[in-house]
């Protein structure tokens, strides 16, 4: 295989993820979902969407382990270790 029909491959195989993790993560908005940060601490909310860079998640509901709760908030992705959903994504 030539290194033009590699990249090709390579470059539809990458569209492809792209594609589905933005599907997968449209179908996750006004999910409820938990939060752990790098400070241990985990978070309460409702997903809202995740910044097109992906340095940012905007949640809402947003309830903090001293029992705070913000209508909404922005989340730092480096400030985040995961973003667990009870949800199920249905692949097509």
């Amino acid at each position: 295989m030539t290194d033009v029909n590699e990249s090709a491959l390579t470059q539809e195989a990458r569209r492809q993820l792209r594609e589905s993790f933005l599907r997968d993560v449209s179908e996750l908005k006004g999910q409820p979902c938990h939060i752990l940060t790098y400070e241990q601490s985990t978070l309460e909310a409702t997903f809202k969407g995740w910044k097109p860079d992906g340095s940012e998640v905007l949640v809402s509901n947003l309830k903090t382990p001293a029992n705070i709760i913000m209508s909404s908030a922005l989340l730092r992705t480096p400030d985040i270790l995961a973003i667990h959903f009870d949800t199920n994504i249905n692949p097509e």
